[in-house]
């Protein structure tokens, strides 16, 4: 065991399987990456329920992963019909080792109610704050690529357009 995995043995079981289906290249046209690696994409939904769930996380049932992923601070995305992208800070392409640093969400009945100082406070919002400006960064950077990509095949388009057109004069 090499220490990549001596120091990922200590992250969540459920975040070890995700990151492991992730890895696997024969689920990657049901769930994978996304082209960032901040984030991961579930194609097949029907697909993933019946074959991976089952076989990973003993159960057929969705809300019951999306409740794992929502107990470990993920965030959806994307709403659209067909794909379901996920993400969260510390959940990167090929950095097992950020996994320790992902922890379940403590409840309010459960936590200690010592009195937290006002510079405390101040410190937690603007931590969980800068933690949400670095989320949109990502996304704004990925959504940035993309357009960058669809305006470049646009300028690919323009340039064959005006390529045929000089060709008929």
């Amino acid at each position: 065991m090499n220490a990549s995995q001596k120091h990922a043995s200590k992250a969540n079981k459920f975040l070890l399987r995700l990151f492991n289906i992730l890895t696997e290249p024969k689920y990657s046209h049901i769930i994978s990456w996304t082209d960032s690696g901040t984030s991961f994409a579930i194609k097949q939904l029907t697909e993933f329920t019946v074959s991976i769930l089952p076989l990973y996380f003993k159960h057929k049932n969705f809300s019951s992963f999306v409740r794992q992923l929502n107990m470990y601070n993920f965030h959806k995305e994307r709403d659209t019909s067909d794909i379901q992208i996920y993400s969260h800070p510390c959940f990167i392409k090929g950095q097992r080792d950020n996994l320790i640093n992902i922890h379940r969400k403590t409840s309010d009945l459960y936590t200690d109610t010592k009195p937290v100082s006002s510079l405390e406070k101040k410190y937690n919002s603007i931590q969980s704050k800068q933690k949400l400006l670095n989320e949109k960064i990502s996304m704004l950077e990925q959504n940035y690529q993309e357009v960058s990509a669809y305006n470049q095949t646009l300028l690919c388009q323009i340039y064959q357009s005006r390529e045929r057109e000089q060709k008929i004069e």
